[in-house]
């Protein structure tokens, strides 16, 4: 079992001087402490944004389309921009909880796919909700004149 900590003691007979300085030194057995030592996952919070190079191609494309003003041209990046942040935090989270990039693959594209046709869905079902808003009182107004016919 490797060990939780202590103190940063004196070189053991394995172990360097160099790598005395962590608390579990003295303690690890030294397959455990080299593991540590060559250890470099570290996760922060800029790991679950996009790249600066893929926002960069986001904004490129947004600006080149001349027929947007510069508030459609915000709008649009910000859209472009979130759909890209939640499709990298979900390829990462899925990458890091699984330990293979291929799934993490899977999960950011299948999740931007997942999302583009939700809101499709969603834009065809605000369709037929304005729709059937207009019409509603026409089918009311119809059946009361035939009621009364």
């Amino acid at each position: 079992m490797p060990c939780l900590g202590g103190d940063a003691g004196g070189a053991t007979p394995w172990r360097s001087a160099r790598a005395t300085s962590r608390p579990c030194a003295r303690r690890c057995r030294p397959e455990v402490a080299d593991a540590i030592d060559h250890a470099s996952v570290h996760y922060h919070g800029l790991d679950f944004v996009p790249f600066s190079l893929s926002l960069a191609v986001i904004a490129l494309s947004v600006l080149m389309d001349k027929k947007l003003t510069w508030e459609m041209a915000g709008r649009s990046f910000g859209e472009r921009s979130a759909k890209a942040s939640v499709a990298v935090t979900a390829g990462k989270a899925a990458m890091i909880a699984t330990q293979t990039w291929w799934i993490g693959l899977l999960a950011g594209v299948g999740s931007r796919w997942l999302a583009a046709r939700g809101e499709g869905k969603r834009e065809r079902y605000q369709v037929l909700e304005n729709a059937l808003r207009v019409l509603r009182p026409l089918m009311v107004a119809a059946k009361s004149a035939a009621a009364s016919a």
